[in-house]
């Protein structure tokens, strides 16, 4: 491995530590910006109907009664003060204590304000049992009170086979059009034991006209937003989970979006709706739920573009390694041991180029006592030496790029695998052996990148051959461990796999003489 290819890996080392802020950068630069208005100002006018509050319940007395409801998938529990979801537990994904994962942060939502009147503290009825257990099909809970000569009902329907909710408002006995808003406060919960990182990924998207907009609030202070269009949906994630609302089809509302992140272990974060005059109203479905591609994508409604996946030429890639590691783990139960096969695949796919980067570096080698000659003898003529060294070049078949160009081919499928370990769902909590429970994260003792920087440090023995370069025998194992500390597991597993079959290869290339010049 000559010294252009160092290069090119210390450059692959760089682009990846800076992808996360350019992409930041990126997509706030062309991120189109949606109409934004002043925060339309609460109303109690009642030009068509009169709404009269029901009783509210007041602080410190009834907290409502809990209806749990039970599928394969998750537990969600509502409650009749002001029928919201105060829990919904994922049975599939596990917290760091091991328990069902939480997604809400106490009563979040659905909630309503109807023609300035806040049902969100007011007693719903139910009549029906306390707990539910769904093991197939859907279950429809409905929520009403009486305001005036008003009903208003919330409709939940839960189902077996997802992560949806479907959801509708009603208004019984009105004589025409009612204005209402919807909304979700406090965001999502924060999932991961990095809460740092967990909060830096949690934002709020809006798809309104076609376009989406990300907002997110920084650390101290506030956010308030607000804006008018056709809305496709609106939702909230931290690095894994996503909570969001679709309407069913698009409609024109008004939109506001609230932040706030006073806390160093809360960002909060309230998205409302406006809606005008429909019956149902706000019918649509939430998705509570895992950001996981084809799942999100199946909704058909661009959810899975909340997902950071690289850059638009960088996405494809990333998003066909995704597939055959998911597709490999369906066969091996261990994503370890995926990622052990999947750089073996790699490493196979890829060995013409490797194969040719050797030949290209070692002939390069062969060539540096002539080329060190040239430059003695031509030292003083610049045109003429470069005529001669391309000459030289010519006569014995070497291309210059011949040992970069390879690993420069190889960039893209390592920036893909970066983007997939670090946000992808189906790596969190993903153990391997031993002290690496989490190939998502950080080896937490250093052992891999420790490793991968041995393995760095043999392959450059077998490559670098002049004595001008042997510094790099030393330096270029420190700079990688220093690149990958920090990288998650699974990404350091793949290199620190790659680098032992690329030894293994050199030493059989050497021994067969396939890399003599």
């Amino acid at each position: 491995m000559d010294f252009r290819t160092i290069l090119a890996i210390v450059i692959i080392g760089i682009i990846i530590l800076l992808t996360p802020l350019y992409q930041k950068w990126l997509y706030r630069k062309a991120s189109p910006k949606l109409e934004e208005k002043p925060p339309p100002a609460e109303t109690t006018s009642t030009e068509a109907v009169e709404l009269r509050p029901p009783p509210v319940v007041r602080q410190g007395e009834e907290i409502g009664r809990s209806i749990v409801v039970e599928t394969p998938l998750y537990t969600a529990e509502l409650s009749t003060k002001g029928a919201v979801l105060r829990s919904w537990r994922l049975k599939e994904f596990l917290d760091s204590r091991g328990r069902p994962l939480e997604l809400l942060r106490g009563r979040s939502g659905p909630g309503l304000v109807l023609e300035g009147v806040n049902l969100d503290s007011v007693e719903f009825s139910y009549g029906g049992e306390d707990t539910l257990k769904l093991v197939e099909g859907e279950k429809e809970v409905v929520m009403n009170v009486a305001c005036g000569n008003i009903t208003v009902a919330k409709h939940f329907v839960f189902r077996s086979d997802g992560y949806t909710l479907g959801f509708k408002v009603m208004a019984y006995g009105a004589q025409g059009p009612l204005r209402g808003k919807l909304s979700w406060t406090r965001g999502i919960a924060v999932t991961e034991p990095n809460i740092k990182e967990d909060l830096n990924y949690t934002k709020v998207y809006v798809f309104m006209g076609g376009e989406l907009e990300s907002y997110d609030v920084g650390k101290g202070k506030s956010l308030n937003k607000s804006m008018e269009g056709m809305l496709s949906w609106i939702g909230v994630r931290n690095k894994y989970f996503l909570v969001a609302f679709v309407p069913s089809g698009e409609q024109v509302m008004e939109v506001g979006v609230e932040g706030d992140w006073s806390r160093s272990d809360e960002r909060l974060y309230t998205f409302r709706l406006k809606e005008m005059g429909s019956s149902p109203m706000f019918e649509g479905v939430w998705y509570l739920g895992p950001l996981q591609y084809d799942r999100v994508k199946a909704l058909g409604v661009g959810l899975e573009r909340v997902m950071n996946l690289g850059w638009w030429w960088i996405r494809p890639i990333g998003k066909l390694i995704l597939k055959m590691l998911i597709w490999l783990h369906r066969l091996i139960p261990n994503y370890g041991l995926v990622i052990v096969l999947f750089s073996i695949l790699v490493k196979i796919v890829v060995y013409p180029l490797t194969y040719k980067s050797y030949v290209a570096s070692a002939k390069m080698q062969a060539l540096q006592p002539k080329i060190a000659a040239l430059r003695q003898k031509y030292k003083d003529d610049p045109q003429r030496l470069n005529r001669e060294i391309m000459r030289l070049y010519k006569e014995h078949g070497v291309n210059p790029m011949g040992g970069c160009l390879p690993v420069l081919l190889q960039m893209p499928i390592l920036i893909a695998l970066f983007t997939v370990f670090r946000s992808t769902i189906e790596f969190r909590r993903a153990g391997f052996v031993l002290w690496l429970k989490d190939l998502s994260a950080p080896d937490p003792y250093y052992v891999l990148p420790v490793l991968m920087g041995i393995t760095t440090f043999f392959q450059q023995r077998l490559s670098v051959k002049d004595p001008k370069q042997s510094s790099m025998i030393y330096i270029m194992p420190a700079v990688m461990v220093f690149l990958f500390a920090k990288f998650p597991s699974g990404l350091v597993l793949y290199y620190t796999m790659f680098n032992i079959l690329s030894i293994a290869q050199q030493i059989y290339m050497m021994r067969g003489g396939k890399l003599s010049v």
